[in-house]
C-alpha cells in the first residue's frame, strides 16, 4: 500500500513502525484454507512458514534493487485487521516497510 494516510493509521497500531515509509506490504494467511489443505499443521505451522519464506524473498529482492526493508511483527493485529476490513478467515502475520535508505 502507498496511501500515506492509511500508512499513518497503521503506524498508530504498530510499535515496530517508527517512521512513515512510502510503502507497506501486509502479509496474511488464510487459516481456513490452510486447515483445509494441511489440517492443524497447515493452519498453525506451514502457513506461517510460507509467509516468512515469502517475506525473506521479498526483502532479498528489495535489497538487490537498493530498496530498504524492515519486517514488523510488533503490531495490534485486531486493530489493523479492523482498519483494513480484513475478512475473518484472514490473519495478518507480518508487515514489511519498504523505502529508499537515506
Amino acid at each position: 500500500m502507498t496511501d500515506e494516510s492509511l500508512i499513518n493509521k497503521i503506524k498508530y497500531f504498530s510499535l515496530g513502525l517508527s517512521d512513515t515509509p512510502p510503502n507497506l506490504l501486509i502479509l496474511a494467511t488464510d487459516k481456513r484454507l490452510a486447515y483445509k489443505k494441511g489440517g492443524p499443521l497447515g493452519k498453525d505451522i506451514l502457513s506461517l512458514m510460507d509467509i516468512f519464506m515469502a517475506a525473506q524473498n521479498i526483502m532479498l529482492l528489495a535489497t538487490e534493487k537498493n530498496i530498504g526493508t524492515c519486517a514488523i511483527k510488533s503490531f495490534n493485529k485486531k486493530a489493523i485487521e479492523k482498519l483494513l476490513e480484513v475478512p475473518k478467515n484472514i490473519d495478518i502475520e507480518l508487515i514489511i516497510a519498504l523505502g529508499y535508505p537515506v
